[in-house]
Formats: C-alpha cells, structure tokens, sequence
C-alpha cells in the first residue's frame, strides 16, 4: 500500500516571475528533471513568443527576432528531452535578454544605430521598419565575411548601411554582393595603409 504512494509534484517556479525564473544559474538548469524544465521553459516561452507574435504582426524583425529565428524558430518543450529542455531554456533566456526583443528596446536601438551610422534626418524618416528589416536581414548574412577584418561592428554596420541606403530597392542578393565588393575594396585600401606606414618605419629606421 505504501509502495504505491507517489509524491505531489510541486512548481518549484510558482509565485515567481519570468525574470526570477531566467535568472536560474547554470548549476541549477543542470540539476532539473524534466518536468522542471519543461515547467521553466513554458514560463519563459509564454512572454517570449508573445513578443515574437508582436514582431510578426508589426512587421518588425530586429535583431533578436532574426537570431531566434534562425536558431530553431517559437520556443516550445514538444518532444524535447530534458537535456533539450534545458537547452531551449538558455535560448529563451538569451532572446529575452537582447535588447532588441521587445518593441520598446527596438525602438532605442534602432535610434542608436541611426546615431552609429551617422543617418541624416531625411534618411531616419524615409527609412520604414520594412526597409530595415532588409538592412539586418544583409548585414546579418554579410557579418561573418566582414567580422574577422573590421574593428566592432559599429564599423561593419556603417559599411553595410552605406552600401545599402545607396540601393535600398536591390534585392537582398543583389545588396549581398555589393556589401562583399565593397568590402573588398575597404579591405585593399587598409592593407595599402598598413604597407605605407611599415614602409615609411623601415625607411625611418634605416636613416
């Protein structure tokens, strides 16, 4: 008879928030069974994929969107194990945590990088949220050629931004290209000015 008793499961997540609940450390999401995490997971899931669902309606993608797009889409603990669980759960985490999830944040970000790339005024009116959301959809397809040879990305942005304000009605492919051939003459032109100035100290030392 008492073999048969089974302990009342308890949400040790109840009476939390969802920042209280993404604050969890890694040793913690590393000791939860699988029901924990799934518990977790839904709670984080429920904001996240509200905000994801304001993106979509808006026709908005900033950043954030775009990465948790391409890192597996709506957060969701269908068919995932608990090891996938806890993944999914630093994924929802992470998303919750750019900046740029929420409208508000996109909205002063977005004013950020108008500052970074030096904008004008007429360029930050004009400029609609669609036509934005192709300049990350470039930048973030041309980021990992530009990367490796650019100081920050406040610079590969300004790069991208100012190919792209030139030909905002090309096509994505056709912005691609020009944003890698604009890169490659950049490029040229900073290994030029490092040959000059290794030159002009190899001529200064051997006066």
């Amino acid at each position: 008879m008492w073999g048969c008793l089974t302990m009342k499961w308890i949400d040790p997540f109840k009476g939390k928030t969802t920042r209280e609940i993404s604050e969890s450390s890694i040793s913690d999401v590393n000791s939860w069974d699988r029901r924990t995490a799934a518990r977790a997971v839904r709670r984080l899931a429920d904001t996240a994929n509200k905000r994801i669902k304001q993106f979509q309606e808006a026709g908005i993608e900033p950043p954030a969107y775009l990465n948790v797009m391409k890192s597996g889409g709506k957060f969701s603990t269908r068919g995932k194990d608990v090891n996938q669980l806890r993944s999914e759960f630093i994924r929802a985490r992470n998303f919750l945590n750019m900046k740029t999830s929420t409208k508000r944040g996109y909205e002063k970000v977005k004013k950020d990088f108008f500052d970074r790339v030096n904008a004008t005024a007429a360029q930050r009116i004009s400029l609609s949220d669609e036509a934005l959301n192709k300049f990350w959809r470039v930048y973030d397809k041309t980021e990992s050629d530009i990367s490796p040879f650019v100081k920050g990305s406040e610079r590969g942005q300004k790069i991208v931004f100012d190919v792209f304000i030139k030909d905002t009605e090309l096509t994505e492919k056709e912005l691609i290209k020009k944003v890698l051939e604009k890169f490659d003459i950049y490029y040229e032109e900073k290994q030029q000015e490092e040959e000059y100035f290794n030159a002009s100290d190899f001529f200064s030392i051997k006066g």
